[in-house]
């Protein structure tokens, strides 16, 4: 196999197994009284997927429940791989209650699509790679 096929269809099969979505995920913040503030992620049960969260400016990140092979800590961002787990927490130090931001990438879940996402442009990119590698093929025939 070539290493141009291979390419596509490594690229087809991650783009079948993936979904992008910013559900499935519920985040609750909690002040500890310390001067610090716990962040709660809960999540869908059996859910694969990664999650990043922006650290906002003034807090330091301190501590997380995650196993550490799962996680990595950026300067202000923090990478959860997700799998299978139900809740992440963290915990930040700085002043007051922070605006969390964050994103997620769902590998797969019981609902997947889910309703928030649409696969039509899915089918697009598919469509397109497929069309490529048709062009690929007939140039080297």
């Amino acid at each position: 196999m070539t290493l141009s096929r291979r390419l596509i269809l490594t690229i087809l099969m991650i783009l079948l197994c993936l979904g992008i979505a910013s559900a499935g995920i519920e985040r609750s913040i909690t002040e500890n009284g310390d001067g610090t503030v716990t962040v709660r992620i809960e999540l869908a049960e059996g859910i694969i997927m990664g999650i990043t969260e922006e650290i906002p400016p003034g807090f330091t990140f301190v501590d997380t429940s995650h196993p550490p092979e799962q996680t990595i800590i950026e300067d202000k961002r923090l990478l959860f791989a997700v799998i299978g787990d139900e809740m992440v927490t963290y915990t930040l130090r700085g002043p007051g209650k922070p605006e969390i931001q964050g994103s997620t990438l769902i590998f797969s879940d019981e609902n997947s699509p889910t309703k928030e996402q649409s696969p039509v442009p899915l089918l697009i990119i598919i469509a397109a790679l497929a069309g490529a590698a048709l062009i690929v093929r007939r140039r080297k025939a």
